[in-house]
């Protein structure tokens, strides 16, 4: 099947669309784990919401996200000074959570083909710690977490297999 490049590009915008919107719920629940976080955790909140608040960054950008209204970024500001005032302690939907977990396995194993796994190696491990400390934080590990983190260590070990073959990264 030969297609051309805007047949291919119509093919792939309603995957590339899911893809956004998948990015910015887990944004949304980053920012929320962040904010109870900061609640909860004291100073190692604090300390772990810069990280976190460096990730949605680089999330925000990596996927090209629409900067139109507010930037995620205020936002998540926005929701840390709320955090700081607030004695409420948050209780996250399952949406903010799933979307938290799924939306960093889908950053990293689009990671992995798109930077190299020595490369990648490094955010993958980033992203499944994170994803194992969102779930142990909000009390929902699940044996798909397990699976989701053994299939990114599986597409980093075939990535590095198919960049060390004999054909010299995939080129004969």
């Amino acid at each position: 099947m030969k297609l051309t490049l805007d047949e291919l590009i119509t093919l792939m915008e309603p995957q590339a669309q899911r893809d956004k919107k998948l990015i910015v719920q887990c944004i949304d629940g980053l920012t929320e784990y962040a904010a109870e976080l900061r609640q909860k955790a004291g100073d190692a909140g604090k300390a772990e919401s810069s990280a976190l608040r460096e990730l949605i960054d680089r999330l925000e950008g990596y996927w090209g996200l629409d900067n139109s209204g507010e930037n995620r970024l205020s936002a998540f500001d926005r929701r840390m000074r709320e955090a700081e005032q607030s004695k409420q302690p948050w209780a996250p939907v399952q949406d903010q959570i799933n979307g938290a977990v799924l939306g960093l396995y889908r950053y990293a194993m689009d990671m992995i083909p798109g930077q190299g796994a020595s490369e990648a190696a490094e955010q993958v491990a980033e992203c499944e710690r994170l994803m194992r400390n969102i779930a142990a934080f909000w009390n929902c590990a699940s044996p798909s977490l397990d699976s989701l983190c053994s299939q990114m260590q599986e597409a980093l070990r075939d990535q590095s297999e198919w960049e060390n073959s004999v054909r010299m990264g995939g080129i004969e």
